[in-house]
C-alpha cells in the first residue's frame, strides 16, 4: 500500500550565494508529515515526542531533494530534531538544517538580473504493511 508524504520547508534565511558553482545555502526547518495505522498513542494523549534513535523501530520515508549538494543538520546544545506522533496515527519528524541547493543562473540581464531556482522534493520508496 501507498502511503502519502508530505513536506513542509520553512525557509529561515539565505545563507550564502556562490554565482561560480551556481549554489544557494538555505537554512531551513524541514517537516515529513505520514500517517502509519500500525502506531497509535496509547492513553488521552492527543500527540507525543518520540525519541530520535539512529536505528528507529518504525519505518521512515526516504526523502529525495534532486538539486541537493549538501545537507547540514544544526546542532545546539542537542540535536535539532524531533519525532511526534499524533492521535490519528500521524507521524512528524522536524529537521533544521543548512542545505546547499544547485541553481542553474542566467546573469545576461546582469547586473538586473532576477534568480529562480526549483527544489524539487520527494520520497522513493513505497511502504508496504506486512
Amino acid at each position: 500500500k501507498e502511503v502519502d508524504v508530505s513536506l513542509s520547508l520553512h525557509i529561515n534565511r539565505i545563507s550564502g550565494v556562490d554565482e561560480s558553482k551556481e549554489e544557494i545555502a538555505l537554512d531551513v526547518f524541514l517537516h515529513v508529515y505520514w500517517e502509519d495505522p500500525r502506531i497509535w498513542i496509547l492513553g488521552n494523549a492527543s500527540q507525543v515526542e518520540l525519541t530520535w534513535d539512529k536505528d528507529p523501530k518504525f519505518w521512515i520515508p526516504d526523502l529525495y531533494i534532486r538539486q541537493l549538494r549538501e545537507m547540514k543538520v544544526l546542532t545546539l546544545f542537542q540535536d535539532l530534531a524531533s519525532i511526534r506522533l499524533y492521535d490519528n496515527s500521524t507521524l512528524r519528524i522536524s529537521i533544521g538544517a543548512t542545505i546547499i541547493i544547485k541553481c542553474d543562473m542566467d546573469f545576461v540581464l546582469y547586473p538586473l538580473d532576477v534568480q529562480t531556482c526549483a527544489v524539487d522534493f520527494g520520497s522513493w520508496l513505497l511502504y508496504y504493511a506486512s
